[in-house]
């Protein structure tokens, strides 16, 4: 078993939230309070599935048997063992079947004869780094839905709001955030300001009794002013203007500054924090967004056919997704178990389907390859 210490920060991130959940429901339940002790373990299964498992499937997947992948099989069996002892008291046959499809040899043979779980260990730096993250991808997510844009399509860059502990944070951790949102990149960033543009409305009742003639001036410059302008006005309580050869002093007090995204940019913010996602797409991103779009299709299909998740299938392929099925085919391969990739019709093809990505069509054909052929 590979030892905690060792294990991925993903891995001692959920090492650390099932020792909170131990303590907290077994709090609860000698406090006689079952409804929290209840609540503490659907928010611990909500972690555990929608977000240790979803992050880690690429490591269930990965070829062989590393280190890397031992540990997401001895974090997550950790994980479900103890999670079982839990929920007995509770959901008692369920609790029964998910023990006899986990116990070893040496383990008592019904989940209630067990002893109940104790708590492994806690890093409560960790699990507010974690939180930290978690925040930011829902920011993401909540940007990419005011752009209308699936998570399915690659975007360049997002980024974030830093706050004084985000530098602390792992690497791995934001590599998490960046694959969550599909974002190629997760910048830190001290404020929004390249994301965001000035609005600056002059206020005439001010500027036109102390500069008259050159008040008319002063308002087109105003609102062609960059950020750089605005955001020195706003920090310094005043800025220069260049008007007819002049030097014009302009108080912020003299102007209204609101901020809008610049183009090709969505700004999301709340009180857990600001990001700003970029949303051009160039031709690149989008062949990634076919990509990706395609992978998805496929996996429905295998789905749709009654293939297992571990069968490996051939893949034939016809019509304009050909372009790419030529332009990412180990990437398909990996992602749909596919041993090899056949442009045109597969003989004796288990499932055949049209398929429509981004508004090219095309016809697949899936068909298992049989153990020992």
């Amino acid at each position: 078993v590979v030892p905690w210490e060792e294990r991925p920060a993903l891995d001692r991130w959920l090492g650390s939230r099932l020792s909170r959940a131990v303590e907290a429901v077994t709090q609860a339940l000698d406090a006689y309070d079952v409804v929290r002790a209840a609540r503490e373990l659907e928010d611990f299964v909500d972690d555990l599935s929608n977000w240790y498992i979803r992050a880690s499937r690429p490591r269930f997947w990965a070829e062989g048997l590393g280190m890397d992948k031992l540990a997401a099989y001895h974090t997550l069996y950790a994980a479900l063992r103890t999670l079982s002892l839990l929920l007995a008291p509770f959901v008692p046959f369920l609790a029964e079947a998910m023990w006899r499809n986990l116990r070893t040899e040496e383990d008592p043979e019904s989940v209630h004869l067990a002893d109940w779980p104790a708590p492994l260990f806690r890093d409560p730096v960790l699990e507010g780094q974690m939180e930290r993250v978690r925040e930011v991808v829902e920011l993401g997510l909540a940007a990419r839905n005011r752009a209308k844009i699936k998570v399915r399509q690659p975007l360049r860059l997002l980024l974030v709001q830093e706050k004084p502990e985000d530098a602390a944070i792992p690497a791995e951790l934001w590599a998490l955030a960046k694959e969550e949102l599909n974002v190629q990149e997760l910048r830190l960033v001290a404020d929004l300001s390249p994301a965001r543009v000035p609005r600056l409305v002059p206020d005439f009742r001010r500027l036109g009794p102390r500069l008259g003639a050159k008040a008319q001036a002063v308002g087109r410059l105003l609102r062609e002013a960059d950020p750089q302008w605005a955001q020195l006005l706003l920090e310094k309580g005043q800025a220069e203007l260049r008007v007819d050869g002049e030097t014009v002093a302009v108080r912020s007090d003299e102007v209204q500054v609101s901020w809008e995204p610049a183009p090709g940019f969505v700004v999301e913010e709340d009180v857990t924090g600001a990001v700003a996602l970029d949303t051009r797409l160039d031709e690149e991103l989008r062949a990634l967004g076919d990509l990706r779009e395609l992978v998805h299709r496929l996996q429905l299909l295998r789905k749709e056919a009654g293939f297992e998740v571990t069968d490996r299938i051939i893949v034939g392929y016809e019509g304009a997704l050909s372009a790419v099925f030529a332009r990412f085919p180990e990437k398909i391969k990996e992602e749909v178990l596919a041993v090899e990739l056949i442009p045109g019709e597969v003989a004796e093809a288990e499932h055949v389907a049209d398929l429509e990505v981004h508004e090219k069509t095309g016809r697949v054909w899936l068909k298992r390859v049989r153990r020992g052929g």
